[in-house]
């Protein structure tokens, strides 16, 4: 009892995907300290027939009329992008995330789509905002998830993008997705699939992302009662 918050903890993550990107939440009530909640959000995504509600969020943008449109529309939009007089890099974005990093500018692009973290915010916000709007409670932290390949350039892109964004994520709150992946894989399988108390394993995990492929090896040595999981990538 004396280490259970004051207050109900909720936690968002982000994956910010070439293709495709998503936003999850937890939420623990230390009311009900046995139930964590953890699900991924359905985004509502303006399109041309009406909104799209999906967990899945194309990590497309496109700037039509007065506003920009992201998401499942500007995907839509994207598969007629000459008879809707659309540009790359100046009127539609996509698949920016491959061009973090490398100092990358969109000179025909308005002023806050001039460059790939410049988009990446763009998509953050709608990500974070979203989760904001489907949940009155506030939240504590934020975590983005990244390539494991990404190198110190295009961390500091995302970084940038998510500073863009609003997003806070003081002490560089990132996650590399295989290890992500690994996470959840113990979390949900770890009675069942890991291992006897003592044993030692390697993991291999592959994130087969549309944009990226990431491959991660894990060392794992499982521990005994009242031990502690231990684990080197």
């Amino acid at each position: 009892s004396p280490c259970l918050p004051n207050g109900l903890i909720r936690t968002v993550g982000i994956d910010l995907g070439t293709t495709n990107s998503a936003v999850a939440e937890a939420v623990f009530d230390p009311k009900n300290p046995q139930k964590l909640e953890v699900r991924c959000l359905e985004i509502d995504q303006p399109t041309d027939a009406g909104i799209h509600n999906n967990v899945t969020v194309p990590s497309v943008i496109a700037l039509k009329g007065e506003g920009a449109i992201i998401g499942r529309g500007a995907k839509k939009l994207r598969a007629r992008m000459t008879d809707e007089g659309l540009v790359r890099n100046k009127s539609i974005f996509y698949e920016c995330k491959n061009e973090m990093g490398l100092r990358r500018r969109y000179n025909k692009a308005p002023e806050g789509f001039e460059s790939p973290a410049e988009i990446s915010g763009q998509v953050l916000k709608f990500l974070f905002d979203s989760a904001m709007e489907n949940r009155p409670d506030p939240i504590r932290q934020t975590v983005i998830t990244v390539p494991a390949s990404f190198q110190a350039n295009q961390r500091n892109d995302t970084l940038a993008a998510a500073d863009l964004a609003g997003i806070d994520i003081e002490g560089g709150r990132f996650i590399d997705e295989p290890i992500a992946a690994f996470i959840d894989y113990v979390l949900s399988w770890s009675d069942r699939m890991l291992g006897k108390p003592g044993q030692s394993k390697t993991l291999l995990v592959f994130d087969f992302g549309g944009g990226t492929c990431d491959v991660a090896v894990f060392k794992i040595r499982l521990p005994n009662k009242g031990g502690q999981l231990k684990v080197a990538p």
